[in-house]
């Protein structure tokens, strides 16, 4: 680390000194450090205010790529208080998808998640963090851009990312990180460019055996787990601060979780599983539908207006499963915290746990399911940040917060600022000082596909989405031509739409949420994306790849029926 150092102060003497940052949010609010009372920054972050300023910004990253490293690794040991020490704190992301907050023991849950209370005791937990996606790709790049899909352009699963968003692992790679990436999920394929800034990404869906390597579609937990620890026991000699990040793709479908887990909450009828095929016939039996016909991702707007939301049939025993998948998954992250405190990377780390999205079970017309609509269910997500040494434990923020702010959080910890993003810092939150951030907006990406092409700005523009100010949501449905209105504070379950019979206090919040979901829908500036690798594979095993991820993504659900195969096929 202090060759390192030299070396990049030496880099320093010799060049022109890089931009001076925009400062960040926690310095406005009166953190001080260093001989001239100022914060140290890591260099500006290109503003990304046009196309043709982002297409350029690769390469100026580049050139001050040496001269970004020293002020990163000094600016943190005086960025007021959240790192104790003279080295870059490790950064590590926990992404647990399809992960429902009122499935968290910390959120107020009865499920079993110690693990994941702990990490809530010793560090920051968020009440209302909202997902800006419901699905697991665009929901992640937003996670890493701290961009909103309608500006870094990713549609949906499937949709591949533009080179010219800036992500959190090629920041920080720039900065002097090592950087590595465990997943689960096919939707974060290389093939789809999700991994830029990763010197290592580990994706092997066939790895881990169990009815998901049968289907070929995710590893589990546990497989995740040993392929992380197997990393940090290869790269334990290197000295460089780290950037992990590591994605579960439990406790997405099919509900298979093993024992003791599979009967943690209750017995399972012989016979009965989480199968896709159990999971459609409540879907199938929710909607009134006993066709054979494909089921639908679209919904209507006689189904949303009469749907009752109670549960029957299979729905307790998928509950059950879904509840012990969740259960599985905590136990597997307690695992690797345990690892991570057993190499010296815990105390001294800046830890986010957050999920990509919730699931729906019976609540809401997208029943079992995730994608097609942005309740609650799928939208609220668990955020917990541990800052290093446990700064911060215990707080508890109220404030509707949104992925578009981890990644200005991040940079705000480590002194910089995060340049032209959609978020803000949440360190201001944490203390308890003014905050800046935008309403915590939602997409739904699956319903209305068959629009997409005839969108005039964003493919996703007839699609629901959602805006939420304090304790109003406003959800709209263009393809439907639906509103609806709801007061979490009062109906956290969205069970009672207000707009049927507006109260006074309802009618006096609606102009300004419409006036934000409409500003926000004008914003749409999205960087190109194409529906999968349209190009043509260069040799047969990167066909075979284009194929094998082709019918993972069609077996999760995430291809419709009347949609093109990958170019080759």
């Amino acid at each position: 680390m202090r060759r390192a150092l030299r070396a990049a102060r030496r880099s320093r003497r010799k060049r022109a000194a890089p931009p001076r940052a925009r400062e960040p949010a926690s310095a406005r609010h009166g953190s001080s450090c260093g001989r001239d009372g100022r914060r140290a920054a890591f260099g500006k972050v290109p503003a990304v205010t046009t196309r043709s300023r982002e297409r350029t910004e690769r390469s100026v990253r580049r050139a001050l790529g040496v001269a970004l490293l020293a002020p990163v690794l000094l600016a943190v040991a005086c960025s007021r208080g959240e790192r104790a020490g003279a080295t870059a704190p490790h950064v590590i992301v926990i992404s647990l998808d399809t992960t429902r907050a009122d499935h968290v023991g910390a959120y107020g849950s009865q499920v079993r998640t110690p693990a994941l209370d702990r990490v809530a005791r010793e560090g920051v937990l968020f009440e209302a963090a909202s997902a800006a996606c419901t699905t697991t790709l665009p929901s992640h790049v937003t996670l890493f851009t701290g961009r909103w899909p309608l500006r870094h352009g990713v549609v949906r699963n499937g949709y591949t990312v533009h080179p010219d968003n800036r992500m959190l692992p090629e920041i920080l790679r720039e900065a002097g990180y090592r950087t590595a990436g465990v997943s689960a999920a096919v939707a974060l394929s290389k093939l789809l460019d999700f991994p830029q800034g990763f010197e290592v990404w580990d994706q092997d869906p066939e790895t881990g055996g169990g009815p998901r390597a049968a289907n070929r579609a995710a590893r589990r937990a546990d497989a995740i787990t040993d392929a992380t620890l197997a990393y940090l026991d290869a790269s334990a000699k290197d000295p460089r601060p780290l950037f992990l990040f590591v994605h579960y793709v439990d406790p997405h479908a099919p509900y298979d979780p093993p024992e003791p887990y599979r009967s943690m909450y209750g017995p399972i009828p012989p016979g009965a599983d989480g199968s896709y095929a159990a999971i459609e016939r409540a879907q199938r039996r929710h909607r009134g539908d006993d066709s054979a016909a494909p089921l639908a991702t679209d919904l209507s707007r006689t189904l949303i207006e009469s749907f009752r939301g109670e549960p029957a049939g299979e729905d307790r025993w998928l509950a059950q499963l879904y509840a012990g998948e969740v259960s599985y998954l905590d136990a597997e992250v307690g695992r690797l915290l345990e690892a991570l405190a057993a190499r010296d990377l815990y105390d001294d780390a800046l830890i986010v746990v957050t999920a990509d999205h919730g699931e729906t079970f019976w609540e809401h017309p997208d029943t079992w399911s995730h994608g097609a609509a942005v309740y609650e269910t799928t939208v609220r997500v668990p955020l917990i940040v541990r800052f290093p040494q446990g700064r911060h434990a215990g707080v508890r923020v109220a404030t509707p917060v949104s992925h578009v702010d981890v990644v200005p959080t991040v940079l705000d910890v480590l002194g910089s600022s995060a340049g032209a993003v959609d978020g803000a810092s949440l360190l201001p939150l944490v203390r308890g000082e003014p905050f800046e951030g935008a309403p915590a907006f939602s997409q739904a990406p699956l319903a209305a596909t068959a629009r997409e092409a005839s969108a005039a700005r964003w493919k996703n523009e007839a699609k629901a989405h959602s805006v939420r100010l304090g304790r109003w949501k406003l959800v709209r449905t263009p393809y439907l031509g639906m509103e609806e209105l709801y007061d979490l504070d009062r109906d956290p379950g969205e069970r009672r739409d207000l707009l049927r019979d507006p109260p006074p206090d309802a009618m006096q919040a609606l102009p300004d949420l419409r006036d934000a979901l409409g500003r926000w829908m004008a914003s749409a500036d999205p960087l190109a994306s194409e529906f999968f690798p349209r190009t043509k594979p260069r040799d047969a095993a990167q066909a075979a790849q284009q194929r094998e991820m082709w019918e993972r993504l069609r077996a999760l659900g995430y291809v419709s029926g009347d949609e093109a195969p990958p170019a080759g096929f």
